[in-house]
């Protein structure tokens, strides 16, 4: 693949990467190929040439090649297919724990995207229901359609609710915090042990030390491992709220941020835990995923 056609793409210039890719039929440069497409807006060639070269990604990148494959079913809206693909890659080898968590995951990811389809024509009643559901993909989804700016005081009870519950999955109280705080909420809230305003928290992707992180990642060579870790970066951040990560250590951090995208992508294994593998290894528990 084009080491000049990574550059430009993380230069956020995806149109003149693309013309480094054309004629370019391995399946590192037509993964690249796809996320240019995407980033033109040109969604149908993009839809394409991934299910057309869909088994080549998933040996390159399984975790990857899963979640774009639902990310193009939800956006075109094909459930049927989606329900399809939750047996095409459970016929698959198995590959590693990762890819078996994400697959254990599909169905619910499936159901809530139907959910969140069906939200959308929800009134504004149905949906303040729906915030109290017991199903958190169900929450998760009611939470998606509200606008923080325009949320009501009738709808700030339910949400703060969602944090306040710890039967909740950590992430759907994560980002009902965050809603919080785009609304401007300056209601205390306990939330892990602190009493928290809402409105004065600061916003958790802007943090100087994630966005060093962002920059030492960029300069992987491996622009998939590089994608890999700083979505595992970002999950982090969201478990860690509302302390700063990677916050003091940034280096560490990245190291193990890498460690870890290197082995789910098949590239690399552990090797011995350090203090940074193990904060990590703690923030990224599946217990604290939406189920």
């Amino acid at each position: 693949m084009s080491r000049a056609a990574v550059d430009l793409f993380r230069e956020g210039k995806p149109e003149k990467a693309l013309s480094l890719l054309t004629g370019k039929r391995d399946p590192e440069s037509l993964f690249l190929t796809v996320s240019a497409f995407l980033a033109l807006g040109r969604l149908e060639e993009a839809h394409s040439l991934f299910f057309a070269n869909r088994d080549a990604f998933f040996e390159l990148h399984p975790v990857q090649t899963i979640e774009a494959d639902f990310e193009f079913r939800f956006l075109k809206r094909e459930f049927a297919a989606a329900y399809r693909d939750i047996d095409y890659f459970n016929e698959k080898p198995y590959v590693s724990q990762e890819v078996e968590e994400k697959l254990r995951c599909l169905p619910r990811l499936v159901e809530s995207n139907v959910a969140a389809l069906s939200a959308e024509s929800q009134s504004g009643d149905e949906l303040l229901a729906s915030l109290s559901s017991k199903d958190d993909y169900v929450a998760l989804s009611a939470l998606s359609r509200l606008k923080p700016r325009e949320a009501g005081e009738n709808a700030l009870p339910a949400v703060r609710s969602l944090v306040l519950d710890g039967k909740r999955a950590s992430d759907l109280r994560a980002y009902a915090l965050l809603f919080l705080k785009a609304a401007a909420d300056r209601q205390k809230i306990l939330y892990k042990g602190l009493e928290l305003i809402p409105a004065a928290l600061p916003d958790p992707f802007k943090e100087p030390s994630r966005l060093r992180a962002i920059e030492l990642l960029g300069a992987e060579k491996d622009v998939g491992v590089a994608r890999l870790a700083i979505e595992l970066l970002d999950q982090a951040v969201l478990s860690a709220y509302p302390h700063p990560y990677p916050g003091r250590g940034v280096g560490t951090a990245v190291e193990s941020l890498l460690k870890r995208a290197r082995r789910l992508l098949g590239a690399g294994d552990d090797g011995e835990k350090t203090p940074a593998d193990r904060r990590l290894d703690a923030l990224l528990d599946p217990s604290n995923a939406i189920k």
